[in-house]
């Protein structure tokens, strides 16, 4: 997919407005690389009002994987959502794993999860996407508001 240190940024439909093909949700996004053990990623979901305002919640690594119930959900509303995502492929990072979603790890694959989310806590790159107007979307656990 890329080469070591290489970059990926993707902008994906994350509600079924607009008639989406398919829809790819952040915790997929998040358990991919993490799986495929990318150096960083930062995941947002922008939650649009029709007259333009929007929420920015990031997906939180330090919600992740710290107990049996850590688990990043989709964040439901009836509002317009975009996925944005910023990837960096590392050194030893691949792209052939297949994530298992959180719900349904073993002990094992909850711990590399964790391990993971530790690599992304301590990353130095910014946010890369806010808030437009104050909180109208309640935030579920596993994000921030950004």
């Amino acid at each position: 997919m890329l080469r070591p240190g290489g970059r990926l940024l993707s902008i994906n439909m994350g509600a079924n407005h607009y008639g989406p093909y398919t829809i790819v949700t952040a915790p997929w996004f998040y358990d991919f690389f993490a799986t495929n053990d990318f150096a960083d990623v930062k995941i947002y979901i922008q939650v649009s009002k029709d007259d333009g305002p929007y929420n920015v919640f990031a997906v939180d690594p330090s919600q992740i994987g710290t107990g049996p119930n850590d688990v990043i959900s989709n964040i439901s509303t009836n509002f317009i959502q975009g996925i944005y995502v910023m990837a960096e492929r590392g050194l030893a990072s691949t792209d052939h794993k297949t994530p298992i979603q959180q719900f349904y790890q073993n002990t094992e694959q909850r711990a590399k999860l964790r391990e993971q989310s530790l690599r992304f806590i301590n990353s130095k790159r910014p946010d890369l996407l806010f808030s437009s107007t104050d909180q109208f979307v309640a935030t579920r656990p596993g994000y921030r508001v950004s």
